[in-house]
């Protein structure tokens, strides 16, 4: 018999433009008893570097 893990609803998390993703901290340690939480850092914030322009082009390449 195959047993699946439990499929927890999953959350997606995007902090403002003028914060990296950690501001979801508090959130992710409530949350995550229960959901799954996915936090995002924009390009050019916290520890995430820009991308240069085009931009386009290179966000098609990390596909």
């Amino acid at each position: 018999m195959l047993i699946l893990p439990e499929i927890r609803n999953p959350i997606l998390l995007f902090p403002d433009f003028s914060f990296p993703g950690i501001v979801w901290e508090v959130a992710v340690t409530e949350l995550s008893n229960t959901r799954d939480c996915h936090v995002f850092t924009f390009a050019g914030f916290g520890d995430v570097p820009a991308v240069k322009t085009p931009w386009l082009p290179k966000i098609k390449e990390k596909g």
